[in-house]
């Protein structure tokens, strides 16, 4: 037939009978291909026969085709496509209602392709054409609710307003098409936050209600749908008027249902849903057992296999668990946990909405790791989140929520273990959660607040200001993004009051503090009195007013503190979990205000209070130890007031009972027991008991037991490292005298943590701030290692030298080991030696200023838009993580195995074969001076070089300095105030410089004609204050013992005996004329200019920078081999990382020590910084640092610099500086290695001629090699 168009042979009985034979081969399933073939025979057999003969072979035709038209088989006849859309409409119908009936997405994948033809053959006008359009928007809808992705759903709502817009609005189909897109548009709400979207829908749900009457079969669905999307507007916007509605909504739908209505479960579901946002938000606990109840009926009514019981099961579990955190009903979260777990096992693998059941189960997990303690349920949570995450494609709406409830899981086991990859992941978590949520979404402001409050913690453990910066960011960021009247606002500013108050006691702002306050007083007057979350932002505030208290003294505070406090305790029924922190926090807070008034009926209540505490807190639970010890302090403070026995007694016991509750990952313990053995020692101070036995001895007995329990907080790995080492100083200052070897061991552990306390993951500022937090811990570790009996005495030396060496300027001695000669790595591993440098010049560069830049205040206004990071700009502690790494496989390579590492004890000791390295350690404990000769290392004590006399001489010796240096004094004042500085300087050649010199054989001043010997000093700590050069006594001219160190010996410093090590290393030989290099003096001082002048006679081949500014000056620095600065120099006493030299009359752009830090100057020989205070620190608790510009400049590669003490006037500065370089290039030849001598003689030289004003010869220091 299809070579002649003639039907003839089609019309043969044959043909029939094999087609029938044919047809009757297929299966149920049918063959696609075959079918195809028979029904164009049957087709064409019908338009060939007569009418009267042709209606068998066109129902056979249709038959055929239809079975081809589902499958997408063709060809196919057009004119039969309207009859077989007709056809494959009723079959798509019925498998559509089978993907509603079991949620089976693998149905939907061919049910949608079968719409898509069904629809494209439906002509217009076509009376189900609406219809057909309204189920391809719900296939798209369905195949959203499993895949997630917003172009589905997109396609869904455009599908579902064609179907509004097509289908007539008198057929009674019209309405259902109304409350489909309704029910569109509030999930796409629910996914982007689009409040006018979720309008819309909510006006299209009530037109669709009011479209159907009462006892229609779809009312109550109708009902229970505007009741959806009400819930929804309420949860963005937070108007009260919508959960209401909802809720009644959602009541009416299922009285509208009666039992045995197979959407009944759906509406009671919906109702419960509806109930518990209300309960969440208001408190009331009256609705959350509703939400129970109608969530548990939803789940009966719901039989297994049905779609919606996962969905169900997984509902009541979280409002069970809800209801387990508010009442602590250990029931209610048992049955949760059983109810998720049901939940995530009735849905496949693969499915993606077993996301929100892991999610969920996750969450009541780590609810019940805190009631128990049982690690295994923290493990599963993080397990099951992580889960969630891995099978939630990336553009999931419900992605970002997966990854912030890991975080939460991660920080959550961060605070159990420390583990600080676990914070690092969670912050990480956190973040990439709020770059997943849009702008607007319903959970921005939640993920923000998640965000700020991971990082609050992370500063909290590592110190880094950039990280609690960010916090508050993120948390004004929520607090700015939640409407007033939203339930979420006084969470959300509760926890930024935290972080407030958190940066006030980092930064000492008191701003904060304020603002601290002010949020807190928000938080609460936005609490329901009956919210369960009361109690705890009252605390909080409670807190925030007593933090201000101590520093204003203003009783009103303290009054308000102790009342919020009261209001929390009231707020928490007994037996609840949170009760015994609100009855601690309320005896602390009665024990300050006892202490500021003298009340002792506030003493009376804070035992009463810490009492109850500690009887409402269960054995193993993590705050038991805090509440014992407050308890203690209680009762101490009693003791100390009233005297009474009983009180002193009990106090010594509960800290006993506190240090033995220690566990070894119990971080909070470990902040505890630091407390405990601080306080311990005094505890009985000042009493007898009844046997006479002295309160001191009784002090001795529990600080020995305290310092005992010490040692396993000292090594608890989950506490911050600061706080281990606070533990170990404490414990150690309490068995230093019973058990010195102990106590000597706790501080060589506390030693060993301090690179874990500053790590090169931090900005150089916070890891100054958090060695600042440690003041004295060289000196005591080396003072209790030289009184350690266990060690033999030949070693004491060592390990204090050991120790010492560890503990001071740490900063320093990281950036000195990350400037090793690079020759022989660039020359034999020159990609290795190029990483190296590009990440050590990345993690030496100055922080970003944006961390300080001012905030506006937190409102619901349109949140700022935030600077965008540098293309490629990686995190900090990322870049850290590479460099050691990097280091690590360094040091693989053959001859590389010590690179950048610390010198050993061996070529610390080789560096006195230039002359004695003389370090010293003035501790409370003992007072000594190690010397390094060449014969090896010996201990030299010193018991007139006491701490407080010390402390003494130095602030006889500085007010004396202002004096004598204050230009508005009259020149008798200052000639009167040079006495007491050569006093103290007496004093210190008697107790320090005297006794070192003998012990090293210099008694007399070389003979002439031989060489002047050389003394390196390494005064560290409150020594480094006094100028030990300069040590002795100067009234008399012809004293002939020269009981001075300017007339026995050359004087250098070093901050550390590896810094002088380090400074040996790039020494080189004398170099001839022209010499490389530059000199820089302020344009508008005259006294500075002349010095330039000077210089550049001396040194004709430097060249000048006639207006000098910080960028010239490092522009320069790198090829220069000496480097002459005369200018203003400023010694900052709060930073001395800002200490700084003023190079011209623009203040804004100073030369600061942090600036300094990233040079690595391989020509570097000499640094002369004629300016004020260029070589000291004023820094109290940074002493052993050594932060000042000098080594700034030896770390930038100077291994000689010329530096100051204190001020000096220009004419002197001219002087010196003229008189050094005409010293050091006595025939034209600059021989850097000279600089100490050519100093010594010059200030010798002046001493001659004014022996009685030590502050015009004293000032000038040698540092370096």
């Amino acid at each position: 037939m299809a070579a002649t168009r003639d039907p003839a042979p089609l019309l043969e009985q044959e043909v029939a009978e094999q087609a029938s034979r044919l047809a009757g081969t297929l299966d149920a399933e049918g063959d696609p291909p075959v079918m195809n073939l028979l029904g164009w025979v049957h087709w064409r057999r019908h338009l060939a026969l007569p009418e009267e003969r042709n209606r068998a072979d066109l129902e056979a035709a249709v038959d055929m085709f239809t079975a081809c038209f589902v499958t997408d088989t063709g060809p196919l006849p057009d004119a039969l496509l309207p009859i077989l859309a007709d056809q494959a409409a009723h079959l798509a119908t019925d498998v559509l209602q089978r993907v509603l009936d079991s949620a089976d997405p693998a149905t939907l994948t061919v049910v949608i392709p079968l719409w898509r033809r069904v629809i494209a053959t439906t002509p217009a006008g076509h009376p189900d054409h609406a219809a057909r359009l309204n189920a391809m928007g719900i296939a798209m809808r369905l195949r959203y609710v499993n895949t997630r992705s917003a172009a589905d759903l997109e396609e869904a709502i455009r599908w579902l307003r064609e179907a509004v817009a097509t289908g007539p609005a008198d057929d009674p189909r019209h309405v259902m098409y109304v409350s489909n897109l309704g029910s569109a548009l509030e999930l796409r709400s629910q996914r982007t936050g689009d409040v006018g979207g979720l309008d819309e829908a909510v006006e299209l749900g009530r037109k669709a209600v009011r479209a159907t009457p009462e006892g229609h079969p779809d009312h109550a669905g109708r009902l229970s749908n505007l009741g959806s999307a009400l819930l929804v507007r309420f949860d963005k916007t937070g108007v009260t008027a919508d959960v209401e509605e909802a809720a009644e909504l959602g009541r009416r739908a299922v009285a509208a249902a009666p039992v045995g209505n197979p959407e009944r479960a759906m509406y009671l579901n919906n109702l419960g849903n509806a109930q518990w946002v209300r309960a969440r938000a208001s408190g009331s606990a009256a609705d959350l057992d509703a939400a129970i109840g109608a969530l548990r009926e939803a789940v009966e009514a719901s039989p297994d296999g049905d779609p919606g019981r996962a969905a169900r099961l997984s509902n009541l579990g979280s409002a069970l668990w809800l209801r387990s955190g508010r009442s602590g009903s250990g029931v209610d979260l048992e049955e949760a946990i059983r109810w998720l777990r049901a939940a995530m096992a009735a849905i496949p693998a693969g499915r993606t909405d077993r996301g929100i059941c892991m999610n969920n189960l996750g969450n009541a997990l780590v609810t019940r790791f805190w009631r128990t303690g049982e690690t295994s349920d923290l493990d599963e949570a993080i397990d099951v989140a992580r889960q969630a995450v891995r099978e939630t494609p990336a553009g999931h709406a419900d992605r970002a929520m997966f990854l912030s409830n890991l975080g939460s899981a991660l920080q959550v086991r961060f605070e159990r273990t420390g583990v600080l990859d676990d914070l690092d992941t969670a912050a990480d978590m956190q973040r990439e959660a709020v770059r997943a949520t849009p702008e607007g979404h319903p959970d921005q402001a939640r993920r923000l607040n998640n965000a700020g409050t991971a990082l609050r913690v992370r500063f909290e453990r590592t110190g880094a200001l950039g990280d609690l910066e960010e916090a508050v960011r993120s948390l004004r960021d929520a607090v700015r993004a939640t409407a007033d009247n939203h339930p979420g606002r006084a969470g959300r500013a509760n926890n930024l009051a935290s972080a407030l108050l958190v940066r006030a006691e980092r930064t000492g702002a008191a701003g904060d503090v304020d603002e601290a306050i002010a949020f807190g007083r928000l938080a609460v007057h936005a609490t329901p009195d009956a919210h369960p979350d009361r109690a705890g932002r009252l605390g909080n505030l409670g807190g925030a007013l007593l933090v201000r208290f101590g520093r204003t003294g203003t009783a009103a505070d303290l009054e308000e503190a102790v009342d919020a406090q009261r209001q929390a305790v009231r707020a928490t029924p007994v037996g609840h979990p949170d009760r015994a922190m609100y009855l601690n926090s309320l005896g602390m807070m009665l024990q300050a205000r006892a202490e500021s008034t003298g009340a002792v009926a506030d003493l009376d209540g804070a035992v009463d209070a810490a009492r109850q505490a500690v009887q409402a807190t269960p054995a193993g639970h993590p705050g038991l130890a805090m509440h014992h010890h407050n308890l203690g302090s209680a009762l101490q403070a009693r003791f100390q007031r009233t005297g009474a026995l009983e009180d002193r007694d009990e106090a010594v016991s509960s800290y006993t009972r506190a240090a033995g509750i220690t566990g070894a990952t119990d971080v909070t313990t470990a902040n505890v027991t630091t407390a405990i053995v601080t306080t311990a020692g005094v505890t009985t101070a000042g009493a007898t008991d009844a046997t006479g036995t002295t309160a001191a001895g009784a002090t001795d007995a529990a600080g020995s037991a305290d310092a005992a329990g010490v040692a396993d907080v000292a090594g608890v790995l989950s506490a911050a490292p600061s706080v281990r080492i606070l533990a170990a100083q404490a414990g150690a200052s309490l068995c230093a005298s019973s058990d010195p070897a102990h106590a000597a061991a706790l501080l060589e552990k506390a030693v060993e943590l301090l690179p874990q306390v500053a790590p090169r993951r931090l900005e150089r500022s916070d890891r100054q701030y958090a060695i600042g937090a440690l003041p004295g811990l060289a000196a005591d570790a080396a003072a209790l290692a030289l009184s350690d009996p266990s060690e033999p005495p030949a070693g004491r030396a060592t390990r204090a030298l050991r120790l010492l060496e560890a503990a001071r300027a740490v900063l320093l001695s990281q950036g000195l080991r990350t400037r090793d000669d690079l020759t022989a790595l660039r020359e034999r591993h020159p990609g290795p030696a190029a990483r190296f440098t590009g990440l050590r010049d990345i993690l030496d560069r100055p922080a970003s200023p944006r961390f300080l830049l001012p905030e506006p205040p937190a409102s619901p206004a349109a949140r700022p838009a935030q600077p965008a990071p540098p293309p490629g700009q990686r995190e900090r502690r990322h870049v850290a993580k590479e460099f050691a790494d990097l280091l690590d496989h360094i040091r693989t390579l053959d001859g590389f195995g010590t690179f950048a590492l610390p010198p050993t004890t061996e070529q610390l000791l080789s560096q006195a074969t230039s002359g004695p390295v003389v370090v010293f350690s003035v501790s409370s404990h003992r007072s000594d001076a190690l010397l390094l000769t060449g014969d090896g290392i010996t201990a030299l004590e010193l018991p007139a070089l006491t701490h407080d006399t010390l402390t003494s001489k130095i602030t006889t010796f500085y007010e004396a300095l202002r004096i004598a240096t204050d230009r508005d004094t009259s020149s008798a004042g200052r000639a009167a105030a040079q006495q007491p500085i050569l006093d103290v300087l007496s004093w210190l050649w008697e107790a320090a410089a005297g006794p070192v010199l003998t012990a090293l054989g210099h008694h007399h001043p070389p003979r002439p004609g031989t060489p002047w010997p050389r003394v390196w000093w390494a005064p560290g700590g409150l020594l480094g204050l006094l100028p030990i050069h300069a040590a002795g006594h100067h009234s008399r001219q012809d004293d002939p013992r020269h009981r001075a160190v300017i007339d026995r010996v050359v004087s250098s410093y070093t901050p550390t005996v590896g810094a002088l090590h380090h400074a040996r290393r790039r020494t080189t030989t004398r170099t001839s004329p022209p010499h490389r290099g530059l000199v820089a003096a302020t344009p508008t001082l005259e006294g500075a200019v002349t010095e330039a002048g000077k210089v550049l006679k001396a040194l004709p081949g430097l060249t000048p920078l006639p207006a000098p500014t910080t960028a010239t000056v490092l522009s320069h620095l790198p090829e220069a081999q000496v480097a002459h600065l005369a200018c203003h120099g400023y010694s900052d006493p709060t930073d001395p990382s800002s200490s700084h030299l003023l190079l011209g009359d623009d203040r804004t752009d100073p030369l600061t020590v942090t600036a300094l830090a990233p040079l690595a100057l391989d020509q570097a020989r000499l640094a002369y910084i004629s300016a004020c205070s260029t070589g000291v620190t004023t820094t109290t608790h940074l002493l052993d640092e050594a932060i000042h510009l000098a080594s700034a400049f030896q770390l930038a590669g100077f291994p000689h610099v010329i530096a100051t003490l204190w001020r000096v006037n220009s004419t002197l500065a001219t002087l010196v500086a003229t008189a050094f370089y005409t010293a050091l290039t006595p025939d034209g030849t600059l021989d850097t290695a000279e600089a100490a001598f050519a100093l010594h003689h010059t200030v010798r030289a002046i001493r001659a001629g004014d022996p009685t004003t030590p502050t015009a010869w004293a000032s000038h220091i040698h540092t370096g090699a």
